[in-house]
């Protein structure tokens, strides 16, 4: 992700920014390309930069391979481990 700092604004950019502070803004090109406008909140933004992390896309995308193939832990057994009262087991769902 790049950051581009304007010094000066021309009127169509302050529209523009005034336009996505209220909304998202499609930018089409004439040549057919289309491109995003929108404000940056505290999550957004960090989720964005997030997603650049080629590291962190590949350590998350090994665990979802690997996790796959585990069922997991019966809830059965985590509210016995954690002493919780039992439920009444659930009725199996129908299709």
């Amino acid at each position: 992700m790049r950051t581009v700092t304007f010094k000066t604004q021309s009127k169509e950019i302050k529209r523009l920014l005034d336009l996505a502070k209220k909304d998202d803004v499609l930018l089409q090109t004439a040549g057919g390309d289309e491109f995003i406008l929108s404000t940056v909140g505290g999550f957004d933004f960090e989720i964005a930069r997030q997603r650049q992390s080629k590291e962190l896309m590949a350590f998350l995308e090994e665990r979802f391979r690997n996790g796959r193939g585990h069922k997991g832990i019966p809830l059965e057994n985590v509210e016995r481990q954690l002493n919780l009262p039992r439920r009444k087991p659930r009725k199996p769902h129908r299709d």
